[in-house]
């Protein structure tokens, strides 16, 4: 008879273990560790999302107490656009064309002091663009005995004052930042109604809310860098 060969022993190096497993084994092992990973980020977004939250209503408290200072600082003031630079109706200074505008406006200006700045560079006489010569920069208005508002209600007057009263324009004083933000808003809705895609579907910047909607769902809202 022919002789067994010795069985010669195979170290252990953690391989055996491992192949010792079922297949069932390894996906509980594979899934429990997945489970705990998982439980461990849906934890992690939990207290995140809390944390963005709160950091939420902070911005949303703050922006609101900087557009409170910002309106108080510029509640006696209003733009004027379209108000000639030179010589308009037979007067040449801005405080006297201020005060004719006033009066068509119906608003008392005896004894009231104005405050007028022009805004912006002035034109140069040598562009060789004559509309670039001949624009006139707004003028900012400022007196602390009037409501603003209530000039603001009765500017449709000027369109039946004839030249140059029916080009002149009144808005508000705003901070920089809330008219550029509040123009980037209704660029985005105007641009979003002239998408192919967004054919049949109501695209609409409501000034109340100050965001952009789309159907009844916000795509933008009113974020301004102060």
């Amino acid at each position: 008879p022919t002789a067994t060969p010795p069985t010669v022993p195979v170290p252990f190096d953690g391989s055996t273990l491992i192949t010792s497993l079922t297949v069932d084994n390894l996906r509980c092992i594979i899934a429990q560790a997945v489970d705990e990973r998982c439980n461990e980020l849906l934890e992690r977004i939990e207290i995140l999302e809390e944390e963005n939250t709160d950091l939420r209503a902070t911005i949303d408290n703050n922006l609101s107490f900087t557009e409170a200072v910002d309106r108080n600082l510029h509640s006696s003031s209003l733009i004027c656009t379209g108000l000639p630079e030179g010589e308009s109706n037979g007067v040449c200074s801005d405080k006297e064309k201020c005060i004719q505008l006033f009066q068509k406006l119906g608003v008392a200006v005896n004894g009231v002091q104005f405050t007028l700045k022009r805004l912006g560079k002035p034109p140069d006489p040598a562009d060789i663009n004559t509309q670039n010569r001949q624009r006139n920069r707004p003028l900012l208005i400022t007196r602390n005995c009037y409501n603003p508002i209530e000039i603001l209600r009765n500017t449709k007057v000027l369109k039946t004052c004839g030249e140059p009263f029916d080009k002149i324009y009144l808005k508000a004083d705003v901070h920089p930042a809330i008219s550029k933000e509040v123009g980037r808003l209704k660029k985005l809705a105007y641009e979003e109604k002239k998408k192919p895609g967004n054919a049949g579907v109501a695209i609409r910047y409501d000034p109340k809310e100050r965001a952009v909607y789309r159907n009844d769902i916000i795509i933008a809202k009113f974020t301004p860098n102060f």
